[in-house]
């Protein structure tokens, strides 16, 4: 049976993320389908690089405790609903967390501005046989937005035992991020 574990949301300006898990665990062993999403639904007439889609490289991806394996990692970056944008695979840790990057202001013709609007990623978590004695465990869905080139790099801090920070990008001062948390993943 499958059942929708969870959907949370969580916005910035005019940046909105949405985290969705379904649970497809059965007898001891636990498997669940993680979805990300990230929308930003257009540029402020005031531009901001700080608050609007910015020249520079955004970091999307998931972290998580309890040891699962991540299989059939999935992610798609689009201009528009037909249009889309190189993503690649920045950073992962076994068992821990993925992470993928992207240019988010795609080009700039005179005045006007192309940009990621919709990045949508899968992961899969499994674990064949529990081992948490009824524990639970907690995923996280992150992006950072950076509006300056980034200088530094991405790094996942989480580990199989806990998320940790999930991932960090150092040496770029101007970024921000938001998270949506996803709990009761039995591992």
């Amino acid at each position: 049976m499958v059942t929708t574990q969870s959907t949370v949301g969580n916005q910035r300006s005019i940046l909105t993320i949405s985290f969705t898990c379904f649970d497809y665990s059965s007898g001891n062993s636990s498997k669940y389908l993680l979805f990300g999403n990230a929308y930003w639904s257009g540029i402020n007439t005031y531009y901001n690089a700080e608050q609007n889609p910015a020249a520079g490289e955004d970091f999307f991806g998931f972290a998580w405790a309890g040891d699962f394996y991540s299989s059939n990692l999935k992610a798609e970056a689009y201009m528009n609903i037909s249009t889309s944008v190189p993503i690649y695979l920045a950073d992962a840790v076994p068992n821990a967390g993925v992470v993928w990057s992207f240019k988010e202001l795609v080009l700039q013709y005179g005045r006007y501005y192309f940009w990621v609007e919709d990045v949508f990623l899968d992961a899969t978590l499994t674990k064949n046989v529990r081992t948490g004695g009824g524990n639970t465990a907690q995923a996280i869905l992150k992006y950072i937005h950076t509006y300056d080139e980034p200088v530094g790099s991405v790094g996942i801090t989480a580990g199989p035992e806990g998320v940790g920070a999930g991932f960090t990008l150092q040496g770029t001062p101007k970024q921000w991020s938001i998270v949506c948390i996803m709990n009761g993943l039995y591992y």
